[in-house]
């Protein structure tokens, strides 16, 4: 339980996770000369269990820890919408363009503007 807003906490499983979220919105962020300049976000924190099976065969207990910034406010009803069907989704699809870019192909800006051009020079 969260001391600052108890009440925004969400407890849920997916995919055999058993999932404990909480957030807190309208925080202010400031920056610029003097922090002049300000952006309302949003943020959210996930932590997660699950089973899984080590190289031995035996069930092992693993747990991660997930945070997240938004634009928007965050609620008990679009909580999973936002953290586990979009931030998720995000995150792999960066992870692999910045393999791209660093670890692999050395990509800096687009190649082709056509599609099928873009494919054959990716493969």
């Amino acid at each position: 339980m969260h001391k600052l807003h108890p009440e925004q906490t969400l407890e849920r499983v997916w995919k055999g996770r058993k999932q404990r979220f909480w957030w807190v919105n309208h925080i202010v962020y400031e920056y610029g000369d003097n922090g002049r300049l300000k952006q309302p976000v949003h943020a959210v924190v996930c932590e997660e269990t699950w089973e899984d099976v080590d190289s031995d065969g035996q069930i092992v207990t693993k747990s991660s820890r997930h945070a997240w910034l938004s634009s928007e406010p965050l609620t008990e009803k679009n909580i999973h919408e936002r953290c586990n069907r979009m931030a998720r989704n995000r995150w792999g699809l960066e992870n692999d363009i910045l393999k791209e870019k660093h670890q692999g192909y050395h990509y800096e800006h687009i190649y082709a503007y056509d599609w099928n051009a873009m494919k054959g020079y990716h493969n």
